[in-house]
């Protein structure tokens, strides 16, 4: 990866490679994330079974109930559900919650997202 490409291209390249570190690294750069990105970076984090992948998810959830208020009652309970519950063996049931919650958020890239990506 190019020092001088934009940091938004490198925080991409970085999530399809799989780089938490230069994913990282690429986000503080960029300072605010959209959802879908946020939504990658911390499916990154659980993939690498890194352990702040709680306290991101628990703020992606409030990101999502702050910038959303749409979400309802149900649509934060499958959020916090599929989150929580990511790992578990029914880990497809947890990214149709994700996706669900997130739909009901209005955040229907991000929702396509939750169930797409490898993790």
């Amino acid at each position: 990866m190019g020092a001088d490409a934009h940091p938004l291209a490198r925080f991409r390249r970085a999530l399809g490679a799989g780089s938490l570190a230069q994913a990282e690294a690429a986000a503080r750069e960029l300072g605010q994330l959209e959802d879908e990105d946020a939504l990658r970076l911390l499916l990154l984090l659980f993939k690498e079974g890194d352990g702040r992948y709680e306290r991101a998810a628990v703020r992606f959830l409030g990101r999502v109930l702050a910038t959303h208020p749409g979400i309802g009652f149900v649509g934060a309970g499958d959020l916090l559900s599929g989150l929580k519950e990511l790992g578990g063996p029914n880990h497809l049931v947890a990214r149709s919650r994700i996706a669900s919650g997130l739909r009901q958020a209005g955040l229907k890239r991000a929702a396509e997202r939750a169930v797409r990506d490898p993790a």
